[in-house]
C-alpha cells in the first residue's frame, strides 16, 4: 500500500510538474505567437508598400516575375529596369520619373506623343534635313565653281580690256601725232579750198544768172504760146461743139428711193464694175457737175456709198444730204474715178491730208492711188497723151540752199526736194500745155462723193 501510494504520490508531482512545465510552454507559445503575429502584420504593412496582396496576381506582375533572374527581387528587377531606362533616355541612371517628364517638356511633341514615335520622326526629319543638306551643299559647290568660272572669265575680260586699253592708248597717242601733223597741212589745205570755193562760187553766181535770164525768156515764150493756145481753144468753142470733160459726165441715175431706211436704187450694178464701198456724188442733172470760174466743182446735194451690189443695179447708203435738197428719181451720180466703160489713168502726185489728221505728207499720195485702183481706175507714172486725170496734192517746199560747210546728208536732202518741186511744177505745166484736168484733193473727194479726208 505503502509502495503504491508512493508511486501515485510521485506521479502526481510528476503530472504537477508537467502541467506547470505545460502551462509555462503555453504562455511561452502564446506570447510568442503573439510576436509573431505583430511581426507578421509588420512585414505585411511594410510589404504592402512593395506589393499589395491584390496585385499578386495580376497578368503583369506575374509577366514581371517571370521576367526577373535568379533570386533577384521584383523590386530589385523593377529598379535596375528603371536605372537602365534613364540611362538610355536622359543619360542619367539616378533620374526620377518625375524629372524624366521634366525633360521630356523640353522636346517639342513629347508632351502628347510617344516617346519613341518622336524620336522617329527626329530621325526622320533629321535625314530630310541632311538630304536638303547635302543638296544645299552640293548646289553651293556648283555656285562656287560658277564663281570661280565666271571670276576666272572677269579676269580674262579684264585683262583683254587692259590690253585693248593699252593698244588704244598707243594708237591715240599715234594718232594724236598723225592729228598735229595733219593740222598743218589742213591748214594749208584749207587756205586752197577756200579759194576753190571762191572760184566756183563766182562761176555759179555767173551760171546762175545766164539761168535765170534764159528762164525768164522761156516764161515769156511760155506765156505767149499759153495765150495762143487759150485763143485757138477760144475759137475752136466758137466753130464747134465741145464734149463735156470725163469728169464732168454722169455715171448712172437714181432709180429708187427709200426715205426710211436713207437709202436708194442706182442704175449700176456688179455687170458695170460696181464693187462694194464705191461713193458717188448725187447732182439733179448732168449740166451741174461744171467747174466754176476757179476750177472747183460744185458739192452735190448728198454723197451716196454703196452697201449691196446686185447684176444690174446696187443699194447706196445716204451719207452727207444737203438740207432742203432732197434726192429725186432721176438724179444723177457722178465718180470721177468710176466708168462702167472705160478705164481711167491717173497721175497722182504731192502732199495729202488722205488721213484726214491735218497734215500732209508725200507718202499719203499712196492712199489715193489704192482707193483708184480699188474702184477700177489705173495709176501710173508718167504723165503721157492718154492720161485721164492728174491729181495734184500740195506742191513741195524748197528747203534753204545748203552752205559749204552742209553735210552730204543735208545736200541730199535738198536735191531730193529739189527734185520733187521740179516734177510737180513739170506735170503741173504739162497737164496745162496738154488739156489734161487737174484735180487737187477736195476736187477728187466732191467728183467721187467722198467727204474731204474720208478716203479709203
Amino acid at each position: 500500500m505503502a509502495g503504491r501510494g508512493g508511486g501515485m504520490a510521485i506521479f502526481a508531482a510528476i503530472s504537477s510538474i508537467l502541467v506547470v512545465v505545460l502551462f509555462v510552454l503555453t504562455v511561452v507559445f502564446y506570447f510568442q505567437a503573439q510576436a509573431a503575429q505583430r511581426e507578421v502584420t509588420t512585414l505585411n504593412d511594410g510589404m504592402a508598400q512593395f506589393i499589395r496582396p491584390e496585385e499578386r496576381s495580376r497578368d503583369d506582375v506575374s509577366s514581371l516575375l517571370a521576367q526577373k533572374q535568379g533570386n533577384q527581387s521584383l523590386v530589385g528587377f523593377l529598379v535596375d529596369n528603371r536605372r537602365d531606362i534613364m540611362r538610355r533616355v536622359t543619360g542619367v541612371p539616378t533620374d526620377t520619373f518625375a524629372q524624366l517628364n521634366q525633360k521630356l517638356d523640353t522636346i517639342p511633341g513629347a508632351q502628347s506623343g510617344a516617346l519613341l514615335q518622336v524620336a522617329r520622326d527626329a530621325v526622320r526629319q533629321n535625314e530630310e534635313l541632311n538630304t536638303r543638306l547635302e543638296q544645299a551643299s552640293a548646289a553651293m559647290t556648283r555656285a562656287q565653281q560658277d564663281a570661280a568660272n565666271e571670276t576666272a572669265r572677269v579676269a580674262s575680260i579684264e585683262q583683254g580690256f587692259r590690253e585693248t586699253i593699252r593698244r588704244l592708248t598707243a594708237e591715240v597717242a599715234s594718232s594724236r601725232d598723225e592729228v598735229a601733223s595733219l593740222r598743218g597741212d589742213y591748214g594749208q589745205a584749207r587756205l586752197g579750198m577756200d579759194r576753190r570755193v571762191s572760184d566756183i562760187r563766182t562761176r555759179a553766181d555767173d551760171r546762175v544768172s545766164i539761168l535765170s535770164d534764159q528762164l525768164d525768156q522761156a516764161r515769156g515764150e511760155l506765156r505767149t504760146l499759153q495765150d495762143e493756145l487759150r485763143q485757138l481753144r477760144g475759137q475752136g468753142r466758137g466753130t464747134g461743139v465741145r464734149p463735156r470733160p470725163e469728169e464732168s459726165l454722169a455715171d448712172g441715175v437714181i432709180v429708187e428711193i427709200n426715205d426710211r431706211d436713207r437709202q436708194v436704187t442706182i442704175s449700176r450694178g456688179a455687170r458695170d464694175k460696181v464693187t462694194l464701198g464705191m461713193t458717188f456724188a448725187v447732182y439733179s442733172s448732168e449740166a451741174e457737175i461744171t467747174p466754176d470760174a476757179s476750177g472747183n466743182y460744185p458739192r452735190g446735194k448728198a454723197n451716196i456709198e454703196v452697201i449691196r451690189v446686185m447684176e444690174d443695179r446696187s443699194i447706196a447708203r445716204i451719207n452727207g444730204a444737203v438740207a432742203g435738197r432732197p434726192i429725186l428719181k432721176g438724179d444723177v451720180i457722178a465718180n470721177a474715178v468710176y466708168d462702167p466703160n472705160k478705164v481711167y489713168k491717173f497721175v497722182v502726185f504731192g502732199f495729202f491730208d488722205a488721213d484726214g489728221d491735218g497734215v500732209e505728207t508725200l507718202g499719203e499720195a499712196r492712199s489715193i492711188e489704192a482707193t483708184i485702183r480699188s474702184w477700177n481706175g489705173s495709176v501710173v507714172d508718167t504723165l503721157t497723151g492718154d492720161v485721164d486725170f492728174l491729181v495734184l496734192g500740195t506742191r513741195p517746199t524748197l528747203p534753204p540752199t545748203p552752205d559749204i560747210t552742209a553735210t552730204e546728208e543735208i545736200i541730199r536732202q535738198y536735191q531730193a526736194a529739189l527734185d520733187r518741186v521740179e516734177r510737180y511744177d513739170s506735170l503741173f505745166n504739162t497737164a496745162v500745155s496738154s488739156g489734161i484736168p487737174v484735180l487737187n484733193q477736195n476736187r477728187l473727194y466732191t467728183l467721187i462723193g467722198k467727204p474731204f479726208g474720208d478716203i479709203r
